[in-house]
């Protein structure tokens, strides 16, 4: 698969984090959008396609690793006051 992942950091007023969506490479509607909680915890909200989007182990890996990646920076930064 060569699909390749692509995720774009969202800031939103009606949010009290940032969050992400990703997106397949080429495709102009994100799949998933990887969020925190008021509890900060990461949630990963699927979105419905018309066509069914097939992920790989690896890319699950990567989902999770950027998730991951992102909470600790998110909640470093709203320590530091810089999001």
């Amino acid at each position: 698969m060569n699909d390749c992942l692509v995720f774009e950091k969202v800031g939103d007023i009606n949010t009290e984090y940032p969050y992400l969506n990703v997106y397949i490479y080429g495709c102009s509607d994100p799949f998933m959008e990887i969020s925190i909680s008021h509890e900060k915890n990461i949630l990963f909200t699927l979105f419905l396609a018309t066509d069914n989007i097939v992920l790989s182990s690896e890319q699950w890996i990567e989902i999770k690793c950027k998730s991951d990646l992102f909470l600790k920076k998110t909640l470093a930064d709203e320590e530091f006051g810089t999001y």
